[in-house]
């Protein structure tokens, strides 16, 4: 599992193929985390592919956060994160959250 506890929040890393490949399992890590009910910090450092799927899961992860008001960061996003989310639309989604 890809979800560590911290002290004052919960470390999500997605993995290096981000894709429908994988959402199934990821979004059960995801449900496992919100769960916790602390801050998420999303790492994607590590994503070398990522698909509409993978988009449609964070995109999940930011309503859902905004819905149980818990604070979302996504941390240190890779190039091919940065390119998808501005090739789909959705630069703004890496943006910090209140």
């Amino acid at each position: 599992m890809s979800i560590d506890r911290k002290d004052q929040h919960v470390e999500w890393c997605l993995p290096v193929e981000f894709n429908i490949y994988q959402a199934r399992a990821l979004k059960l890590e995801l449900e496992s985390a919100l769960a916790l009910q602390l801050p998420l910090v999303c790492e994607l450092s590590a994503i070398e592919e990522m698909d509409g799927a993978a988009l449609q899961l964070l995109l999940l992860a930011a309503r859902e956060c905004q819905l149980l008001r818990i604070p979302l960061r996504f941390k240190a996003p890779s190039q091919v994160c940065l390119e998808a989310c501005s090739v789909m639309g959705f630069a703004g989604i890496l943006e910090p959250t209140p």
